[in-house]
């Protein structure tokens, strides 16, 4: 077993803040579950979702309780990411505890972090995207026009937003879409922001179906 601690950011609008958890299985392992945990008075609505190293959705988890759990079977050995949504308004705080076990002995199998960073050491807290929709997300110190574009690996644009904002932190979010309104593939995507003033900053996501 391995612990994860994170926090999911919040909610933009329709769009859920979401961590993602990385778990790399190893040949033995025949199911993985992870057993989420948080706060009890944390409110608003919590999922849990599992992704194999391809991007293919495994499991859902749905508003979960403080503790809820979600258990799928690997296909193969390999990166598995468990995606932490959170509905509410303001961050959530959790414990991720993921189990990689043999189906035929009911023995620990096994598994570490993506990476092969201690458990105890490790904590995670970019906000991936899933089910195709991403979130931009930028902070200002004092308020200004911004620009956001969003490029694929080979340097294509794929989409550029431009708002006015004051001081915060904000986000945007990414339906998956190209300029001439197709879906893009999964994948990683950068995007780059300038700021007030010609500053930039670059960051990256992905887009999970």
């Amino acid at each position: 077993m391995i612990t994860l601690t994170g926090t999911a950011p919040s909610a933009v609008g329709n769009v859920p803040g979401t961590t993602v958890e990385r778990v790399t299985t190893t040949e033995k392992a025949e199911l993985i579950e992870g057993v989420l945990e948080v706060p009890e008075e944390a409110l608003g609505r919590r999922e849990l979702k599992i992704f194999d190293p391809i991007g293919t959705l495994l499991g859902d988890a749905a508003n979960l309780l403080p503790t809820g759990s979600l258990q799928a079977i690997p296909a193969a050995p390999g990166n598995y990411a468990f995606a932490v949504m959170n509905w509410g308004n303001a961050a959530l705080p959790y414990t991720l505890r993921v189990i990689t076990t043999n189906s035929n002995t009911g023995l620990l199998a096994g598994a570490m972090p993506a990476g092969g960073v201690a458990a105890s050491t490790r904590k995670d807290a970019v906000p991936d995207p899933v089910d195709g929709v991403a979130v931009l997300r930028y902070a200002l110190e004092k308020g200004g026009h911004v620009v956001v574009r969003v490029y694929d690996v080979a340097g294509r644009l794929v989409a550029r937003f431009e708002e006015d904002k004051p001081a915060g932190s904000y986000g945007i979010g990414l339906d998956g879409r190209g300029p001439d309104g197709r879906r893009v593939p999964s994948g990683i995507y950068f995007y780059r922001v300038t700021l007030p003033g010609g500053k930039e900053a670059v960051q990256r996501t992905a887009i999970l179906r």
